[in-house]
């Protein structure tokens, strides 16, 4: 005896041409036959049985798919997966990595370009060297800033430096973190969009601007209690033990 399946394929390879009038009957009996055929070997394989439900055809459940077997608690594994996320999102573990990497990102930023300012890296000209000594830094920012007069550059140039001396103790440190990370991003945007404007559009986009601000901004939105490793913790720390022998 034939299988089902191929017994309806027999039956839609065996189907005539018919004339105009009957095209739409022959189209629906093929599609009846494919349908048929899918469904009967999705029934009979169990390797089929087993894969995932965006493979089974249409009008079947998905019984004994992987992503369709309930647990105890009758969640799927979908379910189970998007709760799993969504601890994860929640671990304060994760949130202390996140931060401390973070931190050490920007501050090593911020140290590279002022160690580049004041000729740590090298003499200008040389490789991997971007100003070499500050005067070469001060030429820079009037680049970023030609609408500023030649008096007011050099005042700059040494605010912004600074500023960035401020920023990086601070999340190296961990003293205030919130507010050095939005001073961070509100700086990093500022350097961005004068690049963008005054330097060339690619310049920032290379250079990963955009990119630290936005890892800035993150850093200061982060939950509380992510801050470890930091001056903000032990202070936090020792404010709440004070608190409990009161």
């Amino acid at each position: 005896m034939l299988p089902d399946w191929f017994s309806a394929r027999l039956l839609a390879a065996t189907l005539d041409h018919r004339p105009a009038a009957l095209v739409s009957a022959r189209s629906a009996r093929e599609h009846v036959a494919d349908r048929l055929i899918r469904q009967t070997r999705y029934k009979a394989s169990p390797e089929e049985s087993d894969r995932d439900e965006r493979f089974a055809p249409l009008g079947v459940p998905c019984k004994s798919g992987p992503r369709c077997q309930k647990n105890e608690e009758g969640k799927s594994m979908a379910d189970v997966t998007r709760t799993d996320l969504t601890r994860m999102s929640q671990d304060k573990r994760i949130w202390s990595a996140a931060t401390i990497f973070a931190r050490a990102a920007l501050a090593a930023a911020f140290l590279s370009a002022l160690a580049d300012r004041f000729g740590l890296w090298g003499k200008p000209g040389t490789n991997q060297v971007g100003w070499g000594n500050f005067e070469t830094f001060t030429q820079y920012v009037h680049t970023l800033a030609p609408y500023l007069s030649a008096k007011l550059v050099p005042a700059v140039a040494w605010g912004a430096t600074v500023v960035e001396i401020l920023l990086s103790s601070a999340l190296l440190l961990g003293v205030r973190i919130r507010w050095a990370a939005l001073g961070s991003a509100a700086t990093l945007v500022v350097f961005a969009v004068s690049m963008f404007i005054f330097a060339g559009y690619e310049t920032p986009l290379s250079a990963s601007v955009f990119t630290a601000a936005a890892a800035a901004l993150l850093l200061a939105l982060a939950p509380p209690g992510s801050y470890t490793a930091s001056v903000d913790h032990l202070h936090e720390s020792r404010t709440e033990e004070r608190g409990t022998k009161k």
